[in-house]
């Protein structure tokens, strides 16, 4: 199916403001079943102050978006969320020993990434392996599929394509297609395809190869929305699970066949969908109109509710690494992951952002307050609790017992049972750049490198 550019355009603001956003989501975790007991917090330990010692990461590597590019105010940005439209998102996608970076000029005018350029950066050395053209993305799976970054184009010229850049050399592979691709995943062997033209809901989801994305299966799904509704990352395939976010509508289906196990949408919307271990979906419930939050609920793979929360809830987490047998937290309770039983409720979790699930802790920032907190996830004993400072920040990274948190001047590492800071390390330590004109920071592990990524620099952390 053809759908005309200038339809496909009226999304573009919209996905500029909806990607902005997506990275500095956190939860906020309130009302539940008032008649379940409450778990009395456990006398916590004062955490002591930061350590200035030789754990402190060194920086390894350094590289300038404008040395770089070769222009002044080039930026780097996320390959997941494509160069047609700039979504002001710095990031990598992980490939081993390369990262796969986007670098461009962002253009505010005409919402654009001009001129984008794919790089694959020496995760320990930051050395530029190789440069390929990338202009006109519509976006890039999470993960290298087979030693390939796969992503889409509908072309300026209105064809479309997948396009697979090697890891390793830069190389691209194209393969033409007639379909308007509204979004792709990558999962197991395979990569996945939603197609169509959501105003007539007429969307399809496809399963195959690159070289042929419609070869396991083909599934049309009964979903639609208008054209500057159908943005962001609207298709998922984690832990087993496939999901079509479409306007207000979702859409679970099984990975291998295609076959929808679920669906959830009017009378009420779907706000945020977020998949989990193991194979877990927590998503919200809004009244369609005003996007106000009526609760959320938790289903497993079938799409049988393992757990129900009333009242303004949020289930997106930045940082989502449970041990195996942590619970889910949904409003101000924990859920068994398998079964769905109520292990613990904490009435302060109403009143409070969850930023993360890492380990056996759940780590809360109290709204009044501000203080930082540490429960057990087992339990719902509070560990820890500290006053917010300038290295206090979202949890980026689980270093084994630590959180590495990205701040607004500084990264720090936290002990997570114990609350102790472990090191904290500011900004202009890592590289000197202009703060106003570089964005917030993101930082994500590939193998033993911790990297950093602003709009304008990118540094290789090694553990010291």
């Amino acid at each position: 199916m053809t759908v005309g550019r200038s339809r496909w355009q009226l999304a573009a603001a919209a996905v500029v403001a909806a990607v902005s956003v997506t990275g500095a989501v956190l939860v906020i975790a309130r009302s539940g079943d008032a008649s379940e007991p409450e778990v009395a917090a456990g006398e916590s330990t004062a955490p002591t102050a930061a350590s200035e010692s030789g754990d402190t990461p060194d920086v390894g590597w350094t590289l300038d978006a404008a040395e770089t590019f070769g222009r002044a105010f080039a930026a780097f940005r996320d390959p997941r969320y494509g160069s047609e439209f700039d979504s002001d998102m710095p990031g990598f996608i992980d490939g081993g020993g390369t990262l796969v970076t986007l670098i461009g000029l962002p253009n505010p005018r005409g919402y654009s990434l001009d001129r984008a350029v794919m790089l694959g950066v020496g995760s320990t050395d930051g050395d530029v392996r190789w440069r390929a053209t990338a202009d006109n993305l519509g976006g890039c799976a999470d993960a290298p599929l087979n030693g390939k970054v796969i992503c889409y184009t509908n072309g300026a010229d209105g064809r479309s394509a997948i396009v697979s850049i090697d890891v390793e050399t830069g190389a691209l592979t194209r393969t033409d297609s007639d379909w308007m691709i509204l979004a792709l995943a990558a999962a197991g062997d395979r990569i996945f395809v939603a197609e169509g033209n959501p105003e007539d809901d007429d969307v399809e989801v496809h399963a195959g190869s690159p070289a042929d994305p419609d070869a396991f299966w083909t599934s049309r799904f009964d979903v639609g929305a208008a054209w500057e509704d159908a943005f962001g990352q609207m298709l998922s395939a984690e832990h087993g699970v496939g999901l079509l976010e479409l306007g207000g509508d979702i859409v679970g289906f099984d990975l291998e066949s295609g076959r929808q196990t679920w669906t959830r949408g009017t009378p009420e919307c779907v706000g945020s969908a977020h998949i989990t271990r193991p194979g877990l979906v927590a998503m919200t419930h809004t009244d369609c109109g005003q996007g106000r939050v009526l609760g959320a609920e938790a289903v497993d793979t079938s799409g049988r509710v393992i757990a129900v929360s009333e009242g303004q809830t949020s289930v997106q987490l930045e940082l989502d690494e449970p041990s195996a047998d942590a619970p889910l937290i949904l409003g101000d309770a924990a859920y068994s992951r398998r079964g769905g039983e109520r292990t613990w409720t904490v009435a302060e979790l109403r009143d409070s952002t969850v930023t993360a699930v890492a380990g056996d802790t759940v780590l809360l920032r109290l709204s009044e307050s501000g203080e930082e907190v540490g429960l057990d996830a087992r339990t719902g004993e509070e560990l820890w609790r500290r006053e917010a400072d300038d290295s206090s920040g979202t949890p980026a990274v689980l270093d084994d017992r630590a959180v590495i948190a990205v701040g607004s001047t500084a990264l720090s590492a936290t002990d997570l049972r114990s609350g102790r800071r472990e090191w904290t390390m500011p900004f202009t330590v890592i590289v000197e750049e202009d703060r106003s004109a570089s964005g917030t920071p993101t930082l994500r592990r590939s193998g033993e490198v911790l990297v950093y990524t602003s709009d304008r620099s990118m540094a290789g952390l090694i553990p010291g």
